[in-house]
């Protein structure tokens, strides 16, 4: 019998940011080096090179991938499968006007999900000049929902509603 793997999305359901995803994927980088430099055990190693938020979601993709934890070939195997799986996941780069608390973004991480059915990463970037509103950049497309513009756009406006006048 077979054992199913969860997803990448069921096991790091806590992953919200770009930042976030690069500073596992450097702690796994970080992990598959020290696999054959260092004389300690696994769990040490997992240990001292993995934060405790992503520890035991990364030792529970290396197990249920079925190989031997000891096998350092097998768990390097893996940990570079996971690292390529975790950066399949898209990520949409949004620059706002206020840095956002950790339940914004839970919310709109979930939003994203609910609304297209995947998980998408934030790429969250802290503009005030935009005053409200939002930039939204993915996948080669760029939308400008920034109140600056739309200020913009009316002071425009009522410049030629006036000088037409």
């Amino acid at each position: 019998m077979i054992k199913r793997r969860l997803s990448i999305i069921q096991l790091f359901e806590d992953l919200n940011t770009a930042a976030e995803l690069h500073n596992l994927i450097s702690q796994i980088d970080e992990l598959i080096e020290s696999l054959f430099k260092f004389k300690e055990s696994m769990d040490d190693k997992f240990d001292r090179c993995v934060s405790i938020n992503y520890k035991l979601q990364v030792m529970q993709w290396v197990r249920e991938s079925g190989v031997d934890i000891q096998d350092r070939v097998s768990v390097q195997r893996e940990l570079t499968l996971l690292k390529k799986e975790l950066s399949s996941i898209p990520t949409l780069k949004i620059t706002i006007a206020y840095e956002p608390k950790g339940f914004q973004m839970k919310q709109l991480n979930s939003w994203l999900a609910q609304n297209f059915n995947r998980k998408i990463l934030l790429d969250i970037s802290v503009d005030t000049d935009i005053i409200g509103g939002a930039l939204i950049q993915a996948g080669g497309y760029y939308k400008d929902y920034s109140l600056r513009k739309a200020l913009s756009e009316v002071s425009v406006s009522s410049i030629i509603a006036t000088t037409l006048k």
